[in-house]
């Protein structure tokens, strides 16, 4: 068997008689409809679709004598446009020119790469026109078989010694599986779980999931159900519902956002102040009960203003205390949760601490005003303000009180 230039194959003339040979013309066709592609087997293509476009052409006798019957154009279409879901009709036609008596033939579509036929449609007589006749017939590609390119053979030709002729090749796409909408419910909030709603899908499809945190893929979360975790506080999520089925193009279905995901609250205490309320002394807190896992941090704070660096769990009172009142802020944080402050009540307010009852003299000599009596340590005589002798005395120690003294084992002066 030979090939046209045109790449088609051509059966050799053989005897002018009932079976002789139909032979193959330099027929090009292709044919682009509604997503179809078809093309001579030499030339085929998976180029864009466009809709609604069919060609066919024709052509002369390339070899045998005017009476042998003779391929001289083909056609195939589709009916209508690729449906979303079912089958594709796929009509090829013929016209032969000189076709014998009881002309029948047979057209056969194939899948490349696998096993998969179309039933052999016999060609049916359509019009004469002259010497030319034409024929068709309409083979069925079911939805679950139609991916991939089918090639359409003329095979039988009623008992005439021929080779069969492949008339060209389709592409089928896949169907377009429609996606619901996909819809969540569940509480908003850390510890909840929320639930996908993938609608009503066609059957046999396959689902998938994919949970989103502001749009970003949340790793491992791939089922229909999802518990909302800290690391969700503050965020909008979604679910991506993937549909797949044989025979179709996948697709997906996005649901809308939640609103923000809500923090658990924290369990917290109002802490405890303990210690004197005097400068010099320290105070010290309890902080009471908390969510376990909550990080706690500490401000002391004068009158309402935080005291700078008095950040510890006790506090040492300084003189600029003294007057005013302290109190302790707590604060808890922890993830997924509402950062929580907790402040103590207020102490009374801080004080200077007594002055001592005995002390000795100041840089000058003189005995400071809260320790004003006079003590002599050589003659253990003490002189009051006063006294005959007070102005003369240099003291050696000094008291707040008489009583002080003479626990001391000084004796009173007796001018």
């Amino acid at each position: 068997m030979a090939q046209s230039p045109s790449g088609v194959e051509t059966v050799r003339a053989a005897r002018r008689h009932r079976r002789a040979p139909l032979t193959g013309g330099a027929v090009v066709a292709a044919l682009i409809v509604s997503g179809l592609v078809v093309t001579p087997a030499e030339a085929r293509t998976t180029a864009p679709a466009t809709p609604g476009a069919s060609s066919s052409v024709s052509s002369g006798p390339v070899s045998g004598s005017s009476v042998s019957p003779t391929l001289v154009a083909q056609s195939v279409t589709a009916d209508g446009t690729v449906p979303a879901d079912g089958p594709i009709s796929v009509t090829t036609s013929i016209t032969v020119a000189h076709a014998p008596e009881g002309f029948a033939p047979t057209v056969t579509l194939r899948r490349e790469g696998s096993t998969a036929t179309v039933a052999p449609a016999t060609l049916t007589w359509q019009s004469s026109a002259g010497e030319q006749s034409t024929w068709s017939a309409v083979s069925t590609v079911g939805r679950d078989a139609r991916p991939g390119i089918w090639t359409a053979v003329l095979s039988s030709l009623d008992g005439l010694d021929t080779t069969p002729v492949v008339l060209g090749s389709i592409v089928l796409a896949d169907g377009v599986l429609i996606a619901p909408t996909a819809t969540l419910s569940g509480t908003s909030r850390v510890g909840s779980s929320l639930t996908a709603g993938p609608g009503k899908w066609k059957d046999g499809t396959s689902l998938g999931y994919q949970w989103l945190r502001n749009g970003s893929a949340i790793a491992g979360a791939t089922g229909g159900r999802y518990t909302l975790v800290a690391a969700d506080a503050g965020a909008r999520i979604s679910v991506r519902v993937t549909g797949s089925l044989a025979g179709y193009t996948s697709s997906s279905s996005t649901s809308a956002s939640t609103s923000p995901i809500e923090r658990l609250t924290l369990t917290a205490a109002t802490p405890k102040l303990k210690g004197k309320t005097t400068v010099g002394s320290t105070i010290s807190s309890t902080p009471g009960t908390w969510t376990s896992g909550t990080t706690l941090k500490y401000q002391w704070k004068r009158d309402g203003a935080a005291i700078t660096n008095a950040t510890g769990k006790s506090y040492k009172l300084t003189p600029a205390d003294a007057g005013k009142r302290i109190t302790l802020t707590i604060t808890g944080s922890k993830n997924g949760y509402t950062t929580t402050h907790k402040t103590s009540a207020k102490t009374a307010k801080i004080s200077r601490p007594a002055p001592p009852s005995r002390t000795g003299p100041n840089s000058w000599g003189e005995c400071p005003s809260y320790a004003p009596i006079k003590g002599n340590a050589s003659s253990m005589i003490y002189h009051v303000p006063g006294g005959s002798y007070y102005d003369r005395t240099n003291p050696e120690e000094c008291f707040s009180t008489r009583a002080a003294a003479e626990r001391a084992g000084y004796r009173a002066s007796k001018r």
